[in-house]
């Protein structure tokens, strides 16, 4: 869905509730949803639970922050159990990028098919990890790790051998993974943006 018709879900079931949005977090929860209409009911409903929690009838930011949070804790189990099995350690005390740069994929630039190469993670890991400069060397076990049944599956390679280029199975995840690192405190708002495509410049004149 465009995110013109992902806002109209939120500012729909905010004036039966009498209720409205800054028009940052209506932008922000529907960039956040990735055309996703379930994240959008999620954050949204989410959104305006922490804004009556704090006294408030129109949602600004920090009440889409608390959202977040409290809309990871209703997504589906099976996501969060891929998710799990994914960026696990497998042995005890055992440090790995696994979380890292599952992240860094979620935020790669990607083609029209959801498809990006290992080259597109260096940027956003270098984001993630300050002060860290990984090459692709390094997190190229991982993505492929990922692709995996031990892992979760979480993404395919679709592409030849010496140019693979993944892409998540479940476009679910993506947005999953982007909403934990934002309440992880892995990435914030700026990060995000810096990776994913411009705004639009405005959503609705019915805010």
């Amino acid at each position: 869905m465009t995110r013109d018709e992902l806002a109209k879900i939120i500012l729909d079931r905010l004036k039966r509730l009498n209720m409205t949005i800054i028009e940052e977090a209506l932008w922000r929860a529907t960039f956040l949803s990735r055309g996703l209409p379930y994240f959008t009911h999620l954050l949204g409903m989410h959104a305006a639970r922490t804004a009556v929690k704090n006294h408030h009838t129109r949602i600004v930011e920090d009440d889409l922050a608390g959202g977040i949070t409290l809309a990871l804790n209703e997504v589906d189990q099976t996501l969060k159990e891929r998710y799990s099995s994914a960026v696990i350690s497998k042995k005890p005390r055992e440090t790995t990028l696994y979380e890292p740069v599952l992240l860094a994929c979620s935020l790669a630039e990607n083609d029209d098919l959801g498809r990006f190469q290992q080259k597109q993670i260096e940027g956003p890991l270098a984001a993630i990890l300050p002060g860290k400069r990984y090459r692709a060397t390094t997190y190229a076990f991982h993505m492929n790790e990922f692709c995996q049944e031990k892992r979760g599956r979480i993404l395919e390679n679709s592409g030849e051998e010496q140019t693979p280029r993944y892409r998540f199975c479940d476009p679910m995840m993506q947005p999953y993974v982007i909403l934990r690192g934002l309440a992880e405190n892995r990435i914030d708002h700026s990060i995000h943006e810096k990776f994913t495509p411009q705004r639009q410049p405005r959503l609705s004149s019915e805010i």
